[in-house]
């Protein structure tokens, strides 16, 4: 019985421990946002990426309807985020995602340029048909 109750100690002293482990919480940030043009309209299909030396490689998101964009575990560092629209151009911006923490980071983009132009008077002169006297 005694093999019994040390076995029984030792599996308690385990999950004791154990439990500690998983009570430290989480070991990665999170990155979030919208993004709006500057009349504060949101703006779907924006590419979003970001890069750091601690992250292996890239990570990219597409805006969603209302613009959000959300990047959970990315550990924690130095990000550039880079955001692309095509017509918008491309914004960057440096950011530090810590431990357990959630960026939130909202880019203003500039209105499209007009692809409108201004409308323009084109004046034609149309030439005036012979003389009746002259037509054969």
């Amino acid at each position: 019985m005694t093999l019994r109750r040390h076995l029984g100690v030792a599996a308690l002293i385990v999950l004791v421990a154990a439990s500690g482990a998983f009570a430290q919480g989480s070991q990665t940030g999170a990155l979030s946002g919208t993004v709006q043009s500057s009349d504060k309209q949101p703006l779907p299909g924006v590419t979003v990426t970001v890069k750091s030396p601690a992250l292996l490689g890239v990570r990219t998101a597409v805006t969603d309807t209302n613009g959000g964009y959300i990047f959970k575990g990315l550990p924690s560092g130095d990000y550039k985020v880079s955001f692309e629209l095509s017509g918008f151009g491309t914004q960057e911006k440096n950011v530090t995602v810590a431990v357990g923490g959630n960026v939130r980071w909202m880019p203003p983009f500039p209105s499209p340029p007009s692809r409108r132009r201004s409308p323009s008077r084109v004046r034609r002169r149309i030439p005036s048909p012979p003389p009746r006297s002259a037509r054969t």
